[in-house]
């Protein structure tokens, strides 16, 4: 048997929900989508990180070991911007600060993990204050 709509007095059926609670389901379903969001930019941020210091160490062995220096290392750049010109970021400068970023945490094992975890939602920036030392500066909003 079929259930029969609720109507008023005037035979218009009367609406199930009202609009407040369509505003708070819209507002629940957009928070869906904002946190998957945070979780996603969260994942694609951890991967950079991690991409970055897997360069930084490849690098340091290169330079250390095969002696790779300035020369190389631009060869490097000037190779990845032709044969991936959509790859932005490795320039010689960024690949020196990629090579710096792993040699400075390293040999820092509790700190290694937690620093490759970082990520812009928290509105900080890793600077370079001297050759072997980074701070942390919170972003304005």
């Amino acid at each position: 048997m079929a259930k029969k709509k609720k109507t008023s007095g005037r035979g218009k059926a009367s609406p199930i929900t009202s609009a407040e609670t369509h505003v708070q389901a819209f507002t629940e379903v957009v928070g869906i989508i904002r946190e998957a969001r945070r979780k996603a930019f969260h994942a694609v941020n951890t991967t950079l990180i991690d991409l970055y210091w897997q360069v930084g160490e490849y690098l340091s062995l290169k330079v250390n070991d095969a002696g790779w220096g300035r020369a190389v290392v631009r060869q490097l750049a000037d190779h990845t911007r032709k044969t991936d010109p959509d790859s932005k970021g490795f320039s010689v400068q960024n690949l020196w600060r990629m090579k710096q970023f792993y040699e400075t945490y390293r040999e820092r094992e509790k700190l290694s993990p937690l620093v490759r975890e970082i990520h812009p939602g928290e509105r900080k920036t890793m600077t370079n204050k001297t050759p072997h030392s980074f701070h942390f500066r919170e972003h304005p909003r």
